[in-house]
C-alpha cells in the first residue's frame, strides 16, 4: 500500500472512531437514566448540558458535561496516536484535526439517535482543551463573564466559541512566535474557524432570539422566582 492511500485509510479509521464516540448523546442517556425522558421533548429540545440542567437536574447535567467533555479528549488522543504511526512529520496533529471534527459532528448529528444531537459546545471545548488547555481557559472564563454578567448562556457560549480562533491567531503570532511555526498557527486557526464556526451555525435560532429579545434568561427567571 503506497503513502497516499495509507494517509486516507487513517484518515478514515479516525473519522469513523470519532463520529461514532462523538454519537454517544450523553445528555439523552442522563436524562432517560435520571429522569425516564429524553431531554430533546423538553425546554429547548436540544440535546445538550444546558438543557438537561435546565430540565432534568444537576447531578445528570454535570455528568453530561464531564462525558461531553470527555468523548472530545477521547477521540482526540486515538486520532492523535493513529497518525502518531505514520512515517511523516507532523502527522499527529492531523489526525487531531480529522478527529476533532467528526466528533463535534458526531454530536450534532449523531447516527445512534436519530441525528438529533446538541449545539457541539462542549465537544468543542474538549476538543480545544487537548490542542492549548491554556487558550480554552481564558475561552472558558470569557463564557463565564460574558453568561452571568448578561444571563445568556447562549450568548457566552457563541463568544467564547468565536474568541478561540481568534485567540490563536494572536497568541500564536505574537506571544508563541518562538515556538510555532506561521504555518502551524494558521493551520490550528483555520481548523478552529471551521469547529467554532459549525457550533455558531448550530446556535443560529438563538442568535435570532438574541437579536429579538426573546432569548432565555435566566436571570430573568430568578426574577421571576422571587
Amino acid at each position: 500500500m503506497n503513502d497516499t492511500l495509507t494517509v486516507v485509510l487513517y484518515a478514515l479509521i479516525c473519522a469513523v472512531i470519532s463520529y461514532l464516540l462523538g454519537s454517544i448523546s450523553f445528555a439523552v442517556i442522563f436524562s432517560k437514566l435520571f429522569a425516564k425522558k429524553d431531554v430533546r421533548d423538553s425546554g429547548s429540545g436540544n440535546a445538550g448540558m444546558t438543557n438537561v440542567l435546565r430540565t432534568i437536574g444537576k447531578i445528570p447535567a454535570v455528568l453530561t458535561l464531564v462525558c461531553d467533555l470527555a468523548k472530545a479528549v477521547v477521540a482526540i488522543q486515538i486520532s492523535k496516536y493513529i497518525f502518531s504511526t505514520l512515517p511523516f512529520n507532523e502527522t499527529a496533529m492531523v489526525g487531531a484535526y480529522i478527529g476533532g471534527i467528526f466528533v463535534v459532528i458526531g454530536h450534532i448529528f449523531p447516527v445512534f439517535f436519530g441525528f438529533r444531537g446538541g449545539k457541539g459546545v462542549l465537544t468543542c471545548t474538549g476538543v480545544f482543551l487537548v490542542l492549548d488547555w491554556q487558550l480554552c481557559l481564558v475561552c472558558i472564563a470569557i463564557f463565564i463573564v460574558i453568561a452571568f454578567s448578561t444571563g445568556y448562556v447562549s450568548l457566552g457560549s457563541i463568544l467564547a466559541m468565536a474568541s478561540a480562533p481568534v485567540l490563536t491567531l494572536i497568541v500564536g503570532l505574537t506571544l508563541r512566535a518562538d515556538m510555532l511555526l506561521p504555518r502551524t498557527v494558521i493551520w490550528q486557526t483555520v481548523f478552529l474557524v471551521v469547529l467554532a464556526g459549525t457550533s455558531i451555525f448550530m446556535h443560529r435560532e438563538n442568535i435570532k432570539r438574541l437579536l429579538s429579545g426573546t432569548e432565555n434568561c435566566f436571570k430573568n427567571k430568578k426574577k421571576g422566582e422571587k
